[in-house]
């Protein structure tokens, strides 16, 4: 490959041993899918969980676990997104 690739030549620059840019992307893609998160509560409405790959809230920070999320659920004042309907995968 070429000296920008990700198998560059060890003398152009430090070794790439995670596959590169397009790897770790793919990873946190698939990480965010794996889990949930919470959009804070604005005047007047309720929190609301989500996906963690749910669109309505791009936020690359703050994921829950599935047992975080299941708490996150019996709190009152969270409501499920009705988009990416995070409590079925909750059951």
């Amino acid at each position: 490959m070429t000296r920008g690739g990700a198998y560059a030549c060890r003398t152009a620059g430090p070794a790439v041993t995670d596959g590169g840019p397009r790897w770790r992307d793919a990873r946190e893609r698939a990480r965010a899918e794996q889990s949930w998160k919470i959009q804070p509560k604005r005047s007047g409405d309720t929190a609301m969980l989500h996906r963690g790959g749910c669109t309505l809230y791009n936020s690359d920070l703050g994921f829950l676990d599935r047992d975080e999320a299941i708490t996150a659920m019996r709190e009152p004042g969270i409501e499920p997104c009705e988009i990416c309907r995070p409590e079925t995968e909750l059951t």
